[in-house]
């Protein structure tokens, strides 16, 4: 910590002090406080490389936004500053500048730059510099480049479900997702699946379940170690976004170090977290949300009688339906009316099972006929989708001058 500031490790840019830190009066050097160009490792080459920044990024908001942390000892609140400056160290322009978070009162804040706009901005190469008005400059960023666009570079967004790291995600009504250009391409589907399997006595194996996913190959370009050590920190978030898709990998991103160099390539594979979606290609969820309708179980009664009518009997969960000869011969049975809410999807099973001898099926009736469906011997699967209504009720009956001799179980569940 310099004058008070500490930059959160997933800040999107490095900055390194603006006087060198040393011990024993000998610099002190290591990732954080040396500029990536003016390092001095033996046998190794510095790659001259820049950071990419957009002026905007694609949903308009500005191209710089960061945050740091600041204990208001060594200089005032009011006083601490950042702009961005151009290689010659002039003032180009300066950065807004909020309290995000307050650690303590008047003592410990964390606190926001950014750019309000950066039309003003023209192409080029620039550093942000973090400073005391009318006093030292504190800390230098590494270089950025400054344009609208950027080839064969993709944003990666990121958030979390709670403040970490070093950054205050969300504070009241106060959110931030930190947004970085990525010098990659992931055009190379792997996609994958999860699936459990039962192998019975003679080898036939068949699948229990499956879940399919969207994988793909992030693969980058050269960039400096310090760069590809940003990225696989900014992996540890929960909520990533990758060219405006929300992504998630289950590892940190693998370097490749170009041999001679404190370059790296690094690669991951990330997965689609959209994929899959209950309402798009899941109809059915049993897992979760499904609600059996109890009232359905129970509570038939008699319907529509006639001339020489058979008995009607419930037991339990069981409906039987017994003929007799006669004139006319139609019957049926109805449900209680069942509570439904408009536009969820329920799903009606009946279990049917018909006396011997006897060819004709019983159909099934939803809400006073707006639904009619033939059944069939054994197990009857029906989605109905309640529309503006508030209840149902169901009627099982027979055709005019059709026998019907019949016994059913009945359930419903809700499956939104």
């Amino acid at each position: 910590m310099i004058k008070g500031i500490s930059i959160p490790v997933l800040t999107p840019y490095k900055f390194y002090p603006a006087t060198a830190i040393t011990a024993d009066g000998v610099n002190f050097q290591n990732i954080d406080n040396v500029e990536y160009h003016n390092q001095d490792w033996y046998g190794v080459y510095n790659n001259q490389w820049t950071q990419p920044v957009p002026r905007y990024w694609n949903d308009y908001t500005p191209g710089i936004d960061f945050q740091i942390y600041f204990e208001d000892t060594d200089i005032t609140y009011a006083n601490l500053s950042a702009s961005i400056i151009d290689l010659s160290g002039s003032v180009v322009q300066s950065l807004s500048k909020e309290q995000t978070h307050v650690y303590v009162a008047g003592d410990k804040f964390q606190v926001r730059f950014y750019a309000d706009q950066l039309l003003g901005v023209a192409d080029g190469f620039y550093r942000i510099k973090i400073f005391e008005s009318g006093g030292d400059d504190i800390y230098y960023s590494e270089i950025i480049e400054i344009k609208d666009t950027f080839d064969y570079c993709y944003p990666l967004e990121y958030s979390n479900y709670e403040n970490d790291f070093g950054l205050i995600f969300s504070s009241g009504s106060t959110s931030f997702t930190g947004k970085i250009l990525i010098p990659s391409r992931s055009y190379k589907p792997v996609p994958a699946s999860e699936k459990n399997n039962y192998m019975d006595d003679n080898g036939i194996m068949t699948t229990l379940r499956s879940v399919p996913k969207r994988v793909y190959q992030l693969e980058s370009s050269l960039v400096p170690a310090w760069f590809y050590e940003k990225i696989a920190l900014i992996f540890s978030c929960s909520e990533l976004t990758f060219n405006k898709s929300t992504v998630n990998s289950a590892e940190i991103p693998d370097s490749n170090l170009f041999e001679g160099s404190d370059t790296v390539t690094f690669s991951s594979e990330i997965e689609l977290s959209e994929f899959p979606s209950k309402d798009t290609y899941l109809m059915y969820q049993y897992d979760e949300n499904v609600e059996t309708i109890t009232e359905l179980l129970t509570g038939w009664t008699n319907g529509a009688t006639y001339d020489e009518w058979e008995t009607f009997t419930e037991s339990g969960t069981t409906i039987t339906r017994a003929y007799s000869s006669g004139a006319d011969p139609k019957e049926s049975c109805d449900s209680n009316s069942i509570a439904v809410t408009s536009g969820h999807d329920y799903l009606i099973e009946l279990n049917l099972v018909y006396a011997t001898g006897v060819a004709n099926n019983p159909n099934l009736e939803i809400l006073s006929g707006s639904v009619d469906i033939a059944l069939s011997d054994g197990k009857n699967v029906i989605l109905y989708t309640a529309v503006a209504t508030t209840s149902i009720t169901l009627t099982l009956y027979g055709n005019s001058a059709e026998e019907v001799d019949f016994s059913a179980t009945c359930s419903m569940k809700s499956i939104n």
